[in-house]
């Protein structure tokens, strides 16, 4: 097995979104989503929902030209039925009116399976490439089953193997338990990457994707960088909810949302994701002061069982052969440890020489909050001078996007305002959703649809919100 002992990553240090910096949260215009109108938010296709969407991005990372379109792609699923949850693509050719293609896959990897986020890449022969998230309901140890956004279990395929994990122990001391065998766990859903590419076909003003030349499964938990479904199952047993905060008190177990980055500095490429960390590095139940903050903040801090089961990270993966279909695991870029599980939908961008490191999350999922952050969705961003880091947080404390919902169920919200699943893009708009649109009779109506794109400026380490624009909406 090919290690990476000279590699980049075996020089830096995890970074981590710190209790500290979640104390620092303030209401503050700068973060705060602007006031829109949901009667520009339109259906962009009759009798389904439509959320979590990006554009296709060339190996530049720019938003691609392909062929003279834009690509758009997106979750989808009929209205009454969200069992049946597609990547669905749509193209324009002037970057502004959508024509929806259909799904991306006529055919899914596997039976059975919800294709869940991920990025989509203009490769350099012109064929476009999809990294993704394959959903399989699972169960637990009970056999009971489960429909939920969470996690998997599975051994890593051929050429996927975590960096050092043979010899590879947590890092500094910690307070850290294990699970013994055969308890009963929380029930989970398998999460697994792939990634498939496709030809584009072009005749007259359509554009339409060929069936895959290549479809296949790239990447499962390896349960020391990244934790696996076992792993969090088994942790919900030692660590039982207290239910203090949050409406998700089960261990929200996380490995999806696959994002292409190509390091202009030295023409590497890698896959960020979201995960949970496993044994080797900031395990879940550990207790750090470096996941606390300064020592004088919370000296004599003592969590709580929700607290020790939260672990998000940041994962990253090294793609390795030029068809980007084999890949390594290396160590997480940033955790979230006794903070929450769930930072998703990464996204990172090189500003001159600047690394920025973008993912969203909601107050919902949190084993800790604050009073700014009560019933609401947030962006983290965070700045390096390295792509492995050490991070530092944009604003002090990280959030340069928050709304507010007027209900206390955000994403069931009857607030007409109500947005998220937040992704910068290259020029510095911020894709969303919108939980109303606009049929094309004008009748507004609870209907998940493309939302507002929202302009971001970031200077250094500050950053703050610009102007609503409309520019994703239906032929």
């Amino acid at each position: 097995m090919k290690h990476l002992h000279h590699h980049p990553a075996n020089k830096a240090r995890v970074s981590h979104w710190t209790r500290q910096q979640v104390s620092q949260i303030e209401a503050d215009d700068a973060i705060d989503f602007p006031h829109f109108d949901p009667q520009q938010v339109k259906v962009l296709m009759p009798g389904y929902d439509v959320w979590d969407n990006w554009y296709a991005l060339d190996e530049n990372n720019q938003i691609a030209d392909v062929q003279g379109f834009r690509v758009l792609v997106a979750l989808a699923a009929p209205s009454d039925s969200f069992d049946e949850t597609n990547l669905y693509y749509f193209y324009s050719r002037d970057g502004l009116h959508y024509q929806a293609g259909g799904k991306v896959f006529t055919t899914p990897l596997e039976s059975g399976i919800q294709e869940w986020s991920g990025s989509t890449l203009l490769r350099n022969d012109g064929a476009l490439q999809t990294f993704y998230t394959v959903v399989k309901e699972s169960g637990d140890y009970s056999g009971r089953s489960h429909r939920s956004r969470q996690g998997s279990q599975g051994m890593p395929p051929a050429g996927m193997s975590a960096q050092g994990s043979q010899a590879a122990g947590p890092q500094g001391s910690s307070q850290s338990q294990m699970p013994g065998q055969g308890q009963m766990g929380a029930v989970q859903n398998d999460q697994r990457l792939a990634t498939a590419i496709q030809d584009v076909v072009i005749a007259g003003n359509r554009l339409s994707l060929a069936e895959p030349r290549y479809h296949a499964i790239l990447a499962v938990p390896d349960g020391q960088y990244y934790q696996t479904m076992t792993q969090a199952s088994e942790r919900e047993t030692l660590f039982p909810t207290s239910s203090t905060t949050g409406s998700t008190q089960s261990n929200n177990f996380c490995f999806r949302d696959p994002h292409f980055f190509k390091d202009p500095s030295d023409g590497r490429s890698y896959l960020l994701f979201e995960a949970n960390t496993g044994n080797a590095i900031c395990p879940e139940g550990s207790v750090r002061r470096e996941y606390i903050g300064s020592a004088s903040f919370e000296p004599d801090y003592v969590p709580t069982p929700d607290e020790l089961k939260a672990n998000g990270c940041i994962g990253i993966a090294e793609l390795t052969n030029e068809g980007y279909t084999a890949a390594r695991f290396l160590p997480p870029l940033l955790t979230s440890n006794l903070v929450t599980d769930e930072i998703e939908r990464v996204n990172m961008l090189k500003i001159k020489d600047d690394y920025y490191l973008f993912c969203i999350g909601r107050v919902s999922k949190m084993a800790m909050s604050c009073e700014a952050l009560e019933r609401s969705t947030f962006m983290l961003g965070f700045r390096s001078r390295s792509l492995f880091g050490p991070y530092t947080p944009l604003n002090r404390h990280g959030v340069v996007l928050r709304q507010q919902s007027f209900s206390s169920d955000m994403m069931n919200s009857s607030d007409t305002q109500s947005v998220y699943s937040y992704l910068l893009q290259p020029d510095l708009t911020v894709l969303t959703y919108a939980q109303y649109s606009t049929d094309a009779d004008g009748n507004l109506q609870k209907n998940r649809s493309a939302g507002p794109t929202l302009s971001l400026h970031i200077k250094g380490n500050r950053s703050y919100v610009g102007e609503v624009i409309y520019n994703i909406l239906p032929a």
